[in-house]
């Protein structure tokens, strides 16, 4: 499938951007329905009479927060396998020095740490593990740059509270299917042909 790359006219500038703070919206409230363990079928009429939209587009923000929401699960198996390597790792550490003859103090010291990683490590699993899918809208350095204004920049809340709008509202996302004319029912590219 080929992929097309253009330069949009800037009269349409003003409807992306009410678009993009529209899908956004509707992604949190999304977000936080499925977090609360709605079905989507509940939610997507929710979501058509709050907001006054179809189902195509609420189902468009559906695909992307499934996305987002599929990454951040996979990168959970990755963390995990790691937690469980360096878990293992730890207790080998510990065995081999609880194995010797005789244990001196380092011993002792060194089996006490060892151990006191070992539950840091083991309790980090578990949060991991237990903890539901959580997203920071925005990104999470940012909402973090309200705490120190100065150093991220920033000479007022306001004027920090401006860019983190403009971030929690700064994409969306069209999903395109072959059934449609031109790959999407909601957002197609015309253009004339110049020869």
């Amino acid at each position: 499938m080929p992929t097309y790359q253009t330069l949009l006219p800037t009269n349409i500038f003003p409807f992306l951007n009410s678009m993009t703070a529209l899908y956004s919206q509707i992604e949190r409230d999304m977000h936080s329905c499925l977090m609360r363990g709605e079905k989507i079928g509940i939610i997507e009429k929710l979501l058509q009479s709050k907001y006054q939209v179809d189902s195509t587009t609420v189902r468009n923000v559906y695909h992307d927060l499934k996305g987002k929401h599929k990454s951040i699960k996979e990168l959970r198996k990755i963390q995990s396998l790691d937690l469980k390597s360096t878990i293992r790792s730890i207790q080998n550490s510990i065995n081999k020095k609880l194995k010797k003859k005789e244990i001196n103090s380092y011993d002792r010291f060194f089996i006490h740490q060892k151990k006191r990683r070992l539950a840091i490590k083991q309790n980090k699993l578990k949060r991991l593990e237990d903890e539901k899918i959580s997203l920071c809208f925005g990104t999470k350095k940012l909402f973090l740059a309200q705490y120190h204004l100065e150093e991220n920049g920033y000479s007022s809340h306001q004027e920090w509270l401006a860019d983190w709008r403009e971030a929690r509202s700064s994409n969306f996302m069209m999903v395109g299917a072959k059934t449609y004319t031109s790959g999407n029912q909601l957002c197609r590219l015309d253009f004339l042909l110049r020869l």
